[in-house]
């Protein structure tokens, strides 16, 4: 997802109108707009405005291209975020993000067991 992606999502997500944003901001709407398509870049005031009013990271605003030693999101995930939305994903991951090694594992064998009895009953 693009950065004007994620950025009219989590404006959306918070119900705010590209106007209501931008008055909180204190830019113009247009501005909002040329942000969200990608046309215009946010200088760092407005993106620590932007992840003030949003109540995110900076970080999950950046316009900046990924670090060389970040792999690109395969074609897999792109479409698994795609099919249960991104709002979902979100929220899946950070909740994986915060799990111990020990729950991770107890979920992964749950997740496992569930996914054979489904299989043999088909």
């Amino acid at each position: 997802m693009q950065p004007g992606q994620i950025l009219k999502f989590l404006r959306e997500n918070r119900n705010l109108t590209q106007k209501a944003l931008a008055l909180q901001i204190r830019v113009g709407t247009h501005v909002i707009e040329q942000f969200e398509t990608g046309e215009k870049v946010p200088d760092i005031p407005t993106l620590l405005r932007l992840s003030a009013v949003l109540e995110v990271p900076a970080s999950e605003l950046c316009w900046q291209s990924p670090s060389p030693s970040i792999p690109m999101v395969d074609n897999e995930i792109t479409q698994l975020i795609s099919g249960m939305g991104p709002q979902r994903a979100i929220l899946i991951l950070r909740k994986v993000k915060e799990l111990t090694e020990e729950e991770f594992d107890y979920m992964m064998s749950w997740l496992y067991d569930d996914e054979n009895k489904i299989n043999q009953h088909l």
